[in-house]
C-alpha cells in the first residue's frame, strides 16, 4: 500500500481539480470585487441594486437590463445634440437694439449717364482719323468701335486693342469721351445747404465706365496698394475717417466727416441732386433706353452697375426712400469655426486688392483672377495693376464665358472642368454687413408747374422738362430694426444639455465622473500602499524590539529556594 501512495504522488492530476474555473475567476477577480464594491455605493441610479448579493439573480439582472437601457436612450438623445451643435451653430435673429440713422453712413451713389460716348467727341475723333490730324487718330478711331460694341471697317478689324493700345492711353480715351461730372450735375444740396458738386461727386470708373460717385472713401481706404491700381486719381476735399461695417464709428464724430452720415429722417435732410442727361450727344448706350444708372452699395465696395443699378428717366423727380439693413456678430461667434458660421470677420480673410473684406469685393476680385487666368486679360473696371493687359474687343468671347461661367450655379460650376480653380475664392458673406435697400416713386414734371430758377440754372424749362432729372434720397426713420449673428449652440450649451440628459436617465454628474476616476486610479494606489505597509512596520517592530534588547530591561529570575 506504501508502494501504492507513492506511485499516486506522481499521477498527474486533472487540471479542472487543481484550477478554479473561468467564471468562479472572474467572480473572485480583484476587479470584479472592486466593480461590485463601486455599484454598492455609486450616486448614479440603480448601481446599488446591481451589486447587492442578497437581491434575486433575476432582480439584479432586471436592474442591469434598465441601467444599459437608460444609457442607450441618452447616448441616443446626446448624438442628436451632438449634430445640432455640430452642424447649427449660428443663429440669424433680430437685435432687440435699433440701430440709430446716425450710427451707419449714408451710402455711397454712383450716378452713370447711359451715353457710353457723346456724340461730339465721336465726330471729332471720325473727322480726325479721316484727315490725319493726328497720330492718334487711327487709334481713337478704333476704340470709338470698340467702346460701342460695333463692327469696325475692314482696315480696322484685324487690330487687336490690348496689343496695340495701353492701359493710360485708353483711360484717358475714356475720359474725354464722357460727360464730365461738372456737366452732368447741375445742382445739389445735402442737409438742406446748397453744395458745390464738384464737393460731393467725384469721377469713379466702372463697368458702366467713367461715373460721378458720392459719399465713396478714398482710394487709400479701400485698396490695399492704391499706388499700384490703374484706377482714376481722385481727390476728396474734407475730413475722412476709415470706416468699416465691423469698425463703425466713434463718438463725437462730426456726421459730415467721409463718409457722410444723414443728420435725420426726411427728404430736407436728405441728398437730392439735378442731373443733366444730354439727350442730343446720345451716340451709343449698353441700353436702349437713356436717362441715368444710379447705383446704391456700401461705401466700401466697388459698385456692379450694370448688373446691380436702377434707371431714372429724365424729364421725371425721382425720390429714393433708403433703409439700411445692419448685420452684425457677436464676439462668441469668432469661437466657432468658419465653415459652420460661414462668414469672415474683417481680420480672417486678406484680399489681394482690396483692404476690408466683403463679400462683393471678393467675388469682383475673383471674377478678375479667372478672367485674367482664362483669358490672359482683364475687363477695364475689375481690380488690375498698371501692367496688367485690357481685355479688346477679340477677348469678347473670353471674357464673356468667364463671366457666364461665373454667373453659373454652384452645381454647374462643379460640373465644369474650367472652374476647378474657382475652389479658391471662397467668397462668404462677412459676419459685419451694411447694405442698403430702397423704395423708389416718380412723377413726372409738367410743363404747368414753374421750375425753381435755382435748379434751372442756364437752361430754359423745355430743355429741362426733357433733360433734367431730380432725384432726393433720405430716410424716413430714425431708427431701424437690425440683424445679429450669435451662437445658438455653443460648448457651454451643448455641456449644460448633454448633462441634464445623463442626470434625467441615470443620475449621472460631474462627481459621478470623479467616482469612477477615484476607483480606477486613486484607490488602487492606495490599496497598494497599504500592502506594502504591514511588512515594513513587521520589520520596524522586529528592529525596535531589538535595539531595545537591553540587560538593564530584563528581569533576573528569582534564585531557586535552597533548603
Amino acid at each position: 500500500m506504501i508502494g501504492f501512495e507513492e506511485n499516486m504522488e506522481a499521477w498527474p492530476v486533472p487540471r479542472s481539480l487543481t484550477q478554479p474555473s473561468i467564471w468562479r475567476r472572474i467572480m473572485n477577480s480583484n476587479w470584479l470585487n472592486r466593480i461590485m464594491e463601486y455599484t454598492k455605493i455609486s450616486s448614479m441610479h440603480g448601481l446599488r441594486y446591481i451589486g447587492d448579493r442578497n437581491l434575486h439573480i433575476l432582480e439584479r439582472f432586471f436592474w442591469i437590463a434598465s441601467f444599459l437601457t437608460a444609457v442607450a436612450t441618452s447616448a441616443y438623445f446626446i448624438t442628436n445634440l451632438f449634430e445640432k451643435y455640430n452642424e447649427m451653430p449660428v443663429i440669424m435673429s433680430l437685435s432687440p437694439r435699433p440701430v440709430m440713422f446716425n450710427e451707419v453712413p449714408f451710402p455711397a451713389i454712383t450716378v452713370c449717364n447711359m451715353n457710353n460716348m457723346r456724340k461730339s467727341e465721336a465726330e471729332k475723333i471720325f473727322y480726325a482719323a479721316e484727315h490725319g490730324l493726328y497720330n492718334e487718330a487711327f487709334m481713337d478711331n478704333k476704340l470709338v468701335y470698340d467702346f460701342c460694341d460695333r463692327d469696325p471697317p475692314k482696315n480696322l478689324k484685324n487690330k487687336s486693342l490690348g496689343n496695340s493700345a495701353t492701359w493710360d492711353y485708353i483711360q484717358k480715351f475714356m475720359i474725354n469721351i464722357s460727360q464730365p461730372c461738372h456737366e452732368m450735375f447741375m445742382h445739389c444740396e445735402w442737409h438742406s445747404e446748397k453744395q458745390e458738386c464738384m464737393d460731393f461727386f467725384n469721377p469713379s470708373l466702372t463697368d458702366e465706365g467713367i461715373c460721378c460717385v458720392f459719399n465713396r472713401l478714398k482710394r487709400e481706404h479701400i485698396f490695399n496698394n492704391p499706388r499700384d491700381l490703374s484706377d482714376l486719381n481722385l481727390t476728396f476735399p474734407g475730413e475722412t475717417y476709415d470706416w468699416s461695417p465691423e469698425k463703425g464709428f466713434p463718438k463725437n464724430l462730426s456726421p459730415d466727416t467721409l463718409p457722410r452720415r444723414a443728420k435725420g429722417p426726411g427728404s430736407q435732410l436728405g441728398l437730392s441732386i439735378v442731373v443733366n442727361a444730354e439727350l442730343e450727344e446720345y451716340y451709343c448706350s449698353t441700353d436702349n433706353s437713356q436717362g441715368f444708372k444710379v447705383m446704391i452699395n456700401n461705401p466700401l465696395e466697388t459698385p456692379k452697375v450694370s448688373s446691380f443699378a436702377l434707371s431714372v428717366e429724365p424729364g421725371k423727380e425721382t425720390k429714393i426712400v433708403l433703409t439700411p439693413k445692419v448685420i452684425t456678430a457677436t464676439e462668441q461667434l469668432r469661437r466657432i469655426d468658419i465653415s459652420k458660421r460661414e462668414c469672415y470677420f474683417e481680420n480672417e480673410k486678406q484680399l489681394f486688392f482690396y483692404r476690408t473684406y466683403s463679400q462683393r469685393s471678393c467675388h469682383l476680385e475673383c471674377e478678375a483672377n479667372f478672367t485674367i487666368e482664362l483669358c490672359g486679360c482683364v475687363l477695364y473696371y475689375m481690380p488690375k495693376n498698371a501692367t496688367t493687359r485690357i481685355c479688346g474687343k477679340m477677348d469678347k468671347r473670353c471674357y464673356n464665358f468667364a463671366q457666364k461661367i461665373l454667373e453659373q450655379s454652384a452645381k454647374e460650376l462643379t460640373a465644369n472642368a474650367a472652374t476647378k480653380r474657382l475652389k479658391t475664392c471662397n467668397c462668404l458673406p462677412a459676419c459685419h454687413e451694411i447694405s442698403y435697400s430702397y423704395m423708389l416713386t416718380t412723377s413726372r414734371i409738367t410743363d404747368s408747374l414753374k421750375i425753381d430758377p435755382v435748379m434751372l440754372g442756364r437752361f430754359n424749362t423745355t430743355y429741362f422738362k426733357q433733360n433734367m432729372a431730380i432725384i432726393h434720397f433720405y430716410y424716413i426713420e430714425r431708427q431701424f430694426t437690425s440683424t445679429i449673428r450669435g451662437v445658438l449652440f455653443g460648448f457651454t450649451e451643448f455641456l449644460s444639455n448633454t448633462g441634464g440628459l445623463l442626470g434625467l436617465f441615470f443620475g449621472f454628474s460631474f462627481l459621478s465622473a470623479v467616482e469612477i476616476v477615484y476607483f480606477l486610479m486613486l484607490r488602487v494606489f492606495c490599496e497598494q500602499h497599504k500592502r506594502k505597509r504591514p511588512e515594513n512596520d513587521v520589520e520596524k517592530n522586529v528592529t525596535t524590539q531589538l535595539s531595545i534588547a537591553d540587560p538593564k530591561f530584563f528581569i533576573k529570575p528569582p534564585l531557586p529556594f535552597i533548603k
